[in-house]
C-alpha cells in the first residue's frame, strides 16, 4: 500500500529502501477505480437474475409479510430497542435493527412485493463484488511474489469468481438473506476505510470515523460483524511498515472501541443481556467441539467445491475429516501467516475464519444438532478464500511458461460455478421447490418435512400438507410452528374439533405465541364457543398489540356474541394496522350496513 507522505526521517526512509518493497502499492492520488470493477457488478446482475421472479419463501413469510414493524416508520424505536423476534412476541439472542430497517424501507416503497426484496439483495450482491475488488486490488497489486509484481487481472477474476460462487445462492436468492449480504458490504467496506488509514495518516480521523461507522453498521446487520476489530489487529501487526504516533493508534482502536461499545450497549438493552437465551450442551463440551469442528470442515468444502448445496443440512453431511485437526491446524495456519508478514494472506485468512466463529458457538450446535450449518453463514468468510484464491493464481502464474492457460482455467471454473448459481437459484423459487429438493436431501429432518408441509398446504394440495405436518411433529416434537400449521390446515377442511387439541398443544409448549392464540380464537369461534374465542383474541392482543390477525378474529367473536358496535372497531383497528386486510373492511361494512339498518 502506499505511503506518499512519509512521517519518518530520511534515514529511516534510506533503512527502508535497503528491504524489499512490503504490500504498499504506490498509488497516485489520481488514479481511479478502473472500470473492469464492474464486470464482476454486472456478471452477479446476470447470474442472479433468475431470482427476481422468485417468491418469498422459508423465514420470508414470517420476516416479512406477518412482520408489522416494516408496514410503516413508526416503529423505529421497537426495532432498535428489542430482538429480532419480538414483533410476534418471540425471544432471541438475535439483534439486526438494519435488516428491519431496510425490510421497513421496501415494503414502503413497493409493498410486500417479492420482486422488489429480491432485487434489493441482488443489489447489495453486486456492490460486494465490487467492494471486493477494490479490496484485492489495493492489497495485490504493488505487492511483490517471486520479484513479479501482481496485476489487476487478479483482483477481477476473485472478484468475478465471487459473483459467481454457488455457496451464495442461500444468501442472495433468499429474501432472508439480507443480514448476511449488508454485513459483508459494510464489514469489507470498513475493511478499506482501515487500510487506507495507514496509507494517509492525514486523513486518518475522517478516515477512522468512517470506518468505525461502518464497522457498527455491519454490526447492526448481523453479529459476525462484532468480529471486525480481530482482522484490523491482525493487519496492523502485519503490516508495521513505519513508525505512527501514539495519536494515531489512540484514534484508530478509540473509533473501534466505542463502536463495540455503543452496539454492545444497544444489544444489552434490547436482549437484557448479550446472549440471554444461550442453550447448555446436552452433548457434553467435547461433543459440541466435534460438531464446530465438522462445521469447519463443511464450510471449507463447500467453498472449495459447492456440491450438494441444501438449505437444511444435517450432520450426515459432514465431510468426515478429524474435527480435531480443524481446532489445531486454525493457529498453526495464523501463525504461519504472521511470519511471512503477507499483508494479503493474513488478510485472506483473518477473513476466512474470524467472522466464521460465531457460526461455531458451542452452545447453539450442540443445542440443534438437526441443523448445525447453513451456507450463508460462508458469505462473509469466502471472501477471505476468494482473497487466497487471488494469491495462489498470482503466485502460481509467475512460476509457469503457459500463464494464460491458469487465467482460461479459472475464467472455466469461473463459468460453471456460474451455471450452478443460475440452477440453484431456481429451487429457491418457491417454497414447494424449495422443501422438495430439501426433503429429498434430508428425509429425517423434521423442521424440512414441516416446511415441505406448508408448500403443500400454500400450493392446494391440504391432504398432503396434514401428512407431512404430522410426520414433521413426529421427527421433532418442539419444532412449535407445526402446531400451529397443523392446526390451520385441519380447520380449513373443516376439521375444527380435530384441530383444537393440536392449538392447545402447542400452547402448552409456548404460552406466549400470539398467533397461535389468534388461531385458535377462530377455531373456537367456529364451534361456537364466541365467548372462548373473544378471550383468546384478547389475550393475543396483549400478547402483539400489532397484530392485525388478531383484532380481526377478535371482531369474529364479538360480532357472533352481537356485540356490533366493539366488532366494528375490532375490524377497524385491523384494517388500520394491515392496509392489505381486505377481509377485515368487508366485514367492517357489512357491521356499518347493519349497524345504519337497525338505526
Amino acid at each position: 500500500m502506499p505511503f506518499p507522505e512519509m512521517s519518518c526521517s530520511q534515514g529511516l526512509q534510506q533503512r527502508e529502501s535497503a528491504v524489499p518493497p512490503g504490500p504498499s502499492m504506490d498509488v497516485s492520488r489520481n488514479e481511479r477505480l478502473p472500470l473492469m470493477a464492474f464486470l464482476p457488478f454486472g456478471l452477479a446482475l446476470v447470474l442472479f437474475a433468475n431470482t427476481f421472479w422468485s417468491g418469498f419463501v422459508f423465514d420470508d413469510v414470517h420476516q416479512i409479510l406477518n412482520n408489522s414493524w416494516i408496514r410503516d416508520f413508526r416503529h423505529l424505536s421497537e426495532i432498535f430497542t428489542s430482538d429480532v423476534s419480538a414483533f410476534v412476541g418471540g425471544a432471541s439472542n438475535y439483534y439486526r435493527p438494519l435488516m428491519h430497517v431496510v425490510y421497513a424501507g421496501i415494503y414502503v416503497t413497493f409493498g410486500p412485493t417479492p420482486w422488489a426484496f429480491h432485487v434489493v439483495n441482488v443489489l447489495l450482491h453486486s456492490a460486494v463484488t465490487i467492494v471486493l475488488f477494490v479490496l484485492v486490488f489495493r492489497i495485490l497489486k504493488g505487492s511483490y511474489i517471486g520479484g513479479h509484481e501482481m496485476k489487476g487481472t487478479a483482483a477481477l477474476l476473485a472478484a468475478s469468481m465471487f459473483a459467481a460462487h454457488p455457496i451464495h445462492t442461500e444468501a442472495v436468492a433468499w429474501v432472508a438473506g439480507l443480514p448476511d449480504v449488508g454485513c459483508t458490504l459494510f464489514f469489507l467496506v470498513s475493511i478499506l476505510f482501515f487500510i487506507e488509514a495507514l496509507d494517509h495518516p492525514a486523513r486518518s480521523l475522517l478516515l477512522h470515523v468512517g470506518g468505525a461507522l461502518f464497522f457498527f453498521a455491519a454490526a447492526l446487520f448481523k453479529e459476525p460483524g462484532v468480529t471486525l476489530p480481530g482482522i484490523v489487529l491482525l493487519l496492523d501487526v502485519t503490516w508495521h511498515r513505519d513508525r505512527r504516533p501514539w495519536s494515531f493508534w489512540i484514534l484508530r482502536y478509540g473509533t473501534l472501541t466505542l463502536g463495540v461499545a455503543l452496539y454492545a450497549v444497544l444489544r444489552f438493552n434490547a436482549l437484557k443481556g448479550i446472549m440471554p437465551h444461550a442453550s447448555e450442551s446436552q452433548f457434553g463440551l467435547w461433543r459440541a467441539f466435534e460438531v464446530a469442528g465438522a462445521a469447519v470442515w463443511r464450510y471449507l468444502a463447500w467453498l472449495v467445491a459447492p456440491l450438494k448445496l441444501n438449505a437444511f443440512h444435517t450432520m450426515e453431511s459432514s465431510t468426515g475429516f478429524p474435527p480435531i485437526l480443524a481446532f489445531l491446524g486454525l493457529p498453526l495456519v495464523l501463525a504461519w501467516a504472521l511470519w511471512k508478514r503477507s499483508v494479503p494472506l493474513i488478510l485472506g485468512i483473518g477473513l476466512l475464519f474470524i467472522p466464521l466463529l460465531p457460526a461455531l458457538y458451542v452452545p447453539a450446535l450442540s443445542a440443534g444438532l438437526e441443523n448445525p450449518w447453513a451456507e450463508r453463514y460462508a458469505y462473509l468468510p469466502s471472501a477471505g478464500f476468494i482473497i487466497l484464491i487471488a494469491i495462489a493464481y498470482t503466485a502460481v502464474r509467475r512460476q509457469v511458461r503457459q500463464a494464460h492457460l491458469l487465467t482460461i482455467a479459472l475464467t472455466l471454473v469461473i463459468a460453471l460455478f456460474g451455471v450452478m448459481t443460475i440452477s440453484r437459484n431456481s429451487v429457491w423459487k418457491s417454497d414447494l421447490t424449495l422443501w422438495t429438493d430439501t426433503v429429498r436431501k434430508s428425509p429425517n429432518s423434521g423442521a424440512a418435512q414441516a416446511y415441505l408441509g406448508y408448500a403443500l398446504f400454500a400450493s392446494g394440495d391440504i391432504n398432503r400438507a396434514i401428512q407431512h405436518y404430522q410426520i414433521a411433529i413426529r421427527l421433532k416434537p418442539d419444532f412449535l410452528d407445526t402446531y400451529n400449521n397443523l392446526g390451520v390446515a385441519l380447520a380449513l377442511q373443516g376439521r375444527h374439533r380435530e384441530a383444537l387439541p393440536v392449538y392447545l398443544e402447542g400452547i402448552r409448549l409456548r404460552p406466549r405465541w400470539a398467533l397461535l392464540r389468534t388461531n385458535l380464537s377462530i377455531t373456537l369461534s367456529a364451534l361456537g364457543a364466541f365467548e372462548d374465542a373473544r378471550v383468546e383474541a384478547e389475550r393475543a392482543i396483549k400478547l402483539d398489540p400489532l397484530s392485525a390477525k388478531a383484532y380481526h378474529a377478535l371482531g369474529c367473536a364479538l360480532g357472533n356474541l352481537g356485540r356490533l358496535n366493539p366488532a366494528a372497531e375490532a375490524f377497524k383497528h385491523a384494517a388500520e394496522l394491515d392496509p392489505y386486510d381486505d377481509l377485515s373492511r368487508a366485514y367492517l361494512d357489512k357491521i356499518t350496513q347493519q349497524l345504519q339498518t337497525r338505526q
